[in-house]
């Protein structure tokens, strides 16, 4: 496939290809995925594509129970979300204790 997209390449990118991968063997499209975790079909593309702004973590919650991934997208979701960090942000981050999304008090 010609837009396939390589899952070595970034966080994003793993977890996107495990959606698509997810998707269509559940016979979905990505209108129908869209309908089920109510986002637009487009949000669906962006995932799969690891292109614009990542799932949140709500999102990775719903595509998981949509495609029955067996949690598999929730434990992918603090991986990519750390990545949308430069470097010397997850630094500065690191050695403050913050309360994250996640539940954790450290990002890294």
């Amino acid at each position: 496939m010609a837009n396939e997209i390589d899952p070595s390449a970034s966080m994003a990118a793993l977890f996107g290809t495990r959606v698509r991968r997810l998707r269509t063997a559940a016979g979905l499209t990505q209108t129908e995925l869209g309908h089920r975790t109510h986002v637009v079909s487009t949000r669906i593309t962006q995932i799969e594509r690891a292109s614009g702004a990542k799932p949140t973590l709500a999102l990775a919650r719903a595509l998981d129970a949509a495609l029955g991934a067996d949690d598999l997208l929730i434990e992918l979701w603090p991986y990519v979300y750390r990545e949308a960090f430069p470097d010397w942000s997850r630094r500065f981050w690191s050695t403050r204790n913050v309360r994250w999304p996640s539940g954790s008090t450290r990002l890294m």
